[in-house]
């Protein structure tokens, strides 16, 4: 009370031009210059879902199906983690799952989810996690990936090459020198048995 008291005091003593914003659990309240007229403000939603346990994790797996699914574990008091916090939000929009508005593909998107290790100790433990931020990438409820730190460019290379249609992420794992030394061999060996033949 003392605090809305002392807001209504401020705004109208305030020019008429200025606003000013008081935080509420939940909502933010809206006093502009001399009149006292109220908004209420909802929060940004996020899309980065807080998970504290391991029933929850099965949940995320249970729902992702084969999509990839994004854990972060970070804390609050981890300046890199901040740092990383709207980074993640911006991909997760970005590969926002269907079924959710602006979502993908049928098949497409990414979930995002992110754990507080003060919060979840157990988890953390569970998940062997030592240092913040630490992001664990599934697919199909299986771990098949571990970026330790906050290296955007890694993070977003792995999110795009792993987001690829399954033929060409198989291709961008490691397959395209064998696949090309298989083409170039086919192709000389046609070249060798039908010299004449242009079109090989």
């Amino acid at each position: 009370m003392l605090r809305l008291a002392s807001a209504l005091l401020l705004c109208f003593l305030a020019p008429a031009s200025s606003a000013l914003a008081l935080m509420t659990s939940r909502r933010a309240l809206l006093l502009r210059g001399g009149a006292a007229a109220t908004e209420i403000a909802e929060p940004p939603l996020t899309e980065v879902r807080l998970i504290e346990d391991e029933t929850e994790l099965s949940e995320v797996f249970e729902e992702a199906g084969s999509r990839l699914v994004v854990v972060d574990y970070f804390a609050h008091w981890c300046g890199p983690c901040k740092k990383l916090s709207p980074v993640l939000e911006a991909l997760a929009r970005k590969h926002r799952p269907s079924g959710r508005p602006g979502g993908g593909g049928k098949q497409g998107g990414v979930l995002f989810v992110k754990v507080d290790v003060d919060q979840s100790r157990e988890l953390a433990q569970e998940q062997q996690v030592r240092s913040m931020p630490t992001l664990h990438f599934y697919r199909n409820s299986a771990k098949v990936h571990t970026i330790v730190g906050a290296d955007v460019a890694a993070i977003k290379a792995f999110i795009k090459r792993q987001t690829l249609h399954p033929l060409l992420r198989a291709l961008s794992g490691g397959h395209v020198a064998a696949v090309a030394i298989s083409a170039y061999l086919a192709w000389t060996w046609r070249l060798s048995h039908q010299p004449l033949n242009l079109a090989a």
